[in-house]
């Protein structure tokens, strides 16, 4: 969306908050679990994904306050916006499902090609 927003606007002034370090193409997950990709296919370092000109603050947006136009980041930074895209994720719950847990992915019988370590543990199965 950084990437559009800039080739679109005239004067982009676009802040991307995301705390992680790397970017994931997870449709490349299943083909780590067939053998087609090596894990290091499926990732690339988070700033050679972020276009040039969007500032990056490696945090994660805590709270949003629409009538302030503001988000506050988990490390209580307060950043006002004209504008807000969210795109909150997805969070994977392991615990949820009895007797598994993110630690336990590939021991025995529980396997998930959802999450990048357990694609590699579901190919070393296979």
């Amino acid at each position: 969306m950084a990437a559009r927003l800039m080739h679109w606007l005239d004067s982009p002034d676009i802040t991307l908050i995301d705390p992680s370090d790397r970017q994931f193409y997870q449709p490349g997950f299943t083909l780590i679990v067939s053998g087609v990709y090596q894990p290091e296919d499926v990732w690339k370092k988070q700033e050679d994904c972020i276009p040039s000109g969007v500032k990056w603050i490696k945090d994660s947006v805590a709270a949003v306050d629409p009538v302030m136009n503001q988000v506050t980041t988990t490390g209580n930074e307060k950043i006002p916006y004209d504008f807000l895209v969210l795109t909150p994720g997805v969070q994977t719950n392991w615990e949820k499902v009895e007797g598994i847990t993110h630690d336990t992915l590939g021991a025995g019988n529980a396997h998930s090609i959802y999450d990048f370590e357990g694609a590699q543990k579901t190919w070393k199965v296979l």
